[in-house]
Parts: structure tokens; C-alpha cells; sequence
């Protein structure tokens, strides 16, 4: 959408450690048209993407996920971050029992963290995809997070709501 101030691809996630480059973008944002009977909260329809480069593999492809899904991580990693608690983690995953798409960010008591994930790749029917597991530090959440209110502080201006669920 050319009225929105993002620039596409927007990275969400964006690490480069030990090696590995990982990033989590929104690669495309649509109106959604609705008839009255619709009830989705969202007023756009987003494309996620996942590039990861690290361990002699290069892939990039989209990943299933909901606007809602990655507006439910954000919650859940900002909550995470504000308490450092090694039991509290953030999680992103699609609805119901598909396991397509999977990101954990798990905190330590030492400032570091672990982001584990698995993405299964669409345009293959989801029979291949990737694995990870990257230990970081936690400045990195800080700008994760700058990133993700940024891109929800727009949508929400553009829709008049911050209904995403």
C-alpha cells in the first residue's frame, strides 16, 4: 500500500550473530475487503517472509502467519523483556494444531537469550523449510522491539484501531 510509511520488505526481526544472519520481514500489506458478515479485528491482510543465512544454507521464502499472530508475539515479548524472566518466553506460531511457523525467545538470568524456530516453506506444500537455534544477547530485543512497535504504530494509525486478535 503506497499510503503507508513502510517501506517494503520491513524487517521485524534482523540479527546477524555467531555467523547466522536470521530476518523476519513483513514483505507485503493489503486492505482486506470485507463483506459485513466478516468479522476479522485487522483492517489489512500482511505477508510475512523469513531469509536465514548460516551453517552453509541460504533460503528465503514465506511463511504462514496472521497479522494477529505477530501482533500476539509483540505483546508477549515485550512483557517477556520488561520482566528478564528465564520461565517467561515469547512465542510466535500460527493459530491452531498446522505447526508451520514457530518462533521462541527464551531469556537467561546472565542477559542473554535463545531465539529457537522452525518455518515450513508454502511454496512447497510445507515439505521443507528450515531450523534454528540463535544464542544473542539481549540488547537485540530492544531493537526487535523498536521494529515491531514501528510497523503496529502504523497499521494502527492507517485502521483507526489496534484490533488485531
Amino acid at each position: 500500500m503506497s499510503n503507508l510509511p513502510i517501506i517494503l520488505p520491513f524487517p521485524l526481526i534482523d540479527i546477524a550473530a555467531e555467523g547466522e544472519q536470521f530476518r523476519f520481514l513483513c514483505t507485503e500489506i493489503q486492505p482486506l475487503f470485507r463483506t459485513p458478515e466478516q468479522t476479522e479485528p485487522s483492517d489489512f491482510d500482511c505477508g510475512f517472509a523469513v531469509e536465514y543465512a548460516g551453517s552453509g544454507i541460504s533460503a528465503q521464502f514465506g511463511c504462514d502467519i496472521s497479522v494477529g499472530n505477530v501482533y500476539a508475539f509483540y505483546q508477549s515479548l515485550e512483557t517477556a523483556y520488561q520482566q528478564l524472566d528465564p520461565e517467561k518466553s515469547a512465542q510466535l506460531a500460527n493459530y491452531g494444531s498446522l505447526d508451520r511457523t514457530a518462533i521462541r525467545i527464551q531469556f537467561d538470568r546472565r542477559g542473554g537469550c535463545l531465539l529457537t524456530g522452525h518455518f515450513l516453506n508454502a511454496k512447497n506444500h510445507y515439505h521443507s523449510g528450515i531450523q534454528i537455534s540463535i544464542s544473542l544477547d539481549q540488547s537485540y530485543i530492544g531493537e526487535i522491539l523498536r521494529s515491531l512497535r514501528h510497523f503496529f504504530r502504523i497499521l494502527t494509525d492507517a485502521q483507526g484501531h489496534a484490533n488485531y486478535y
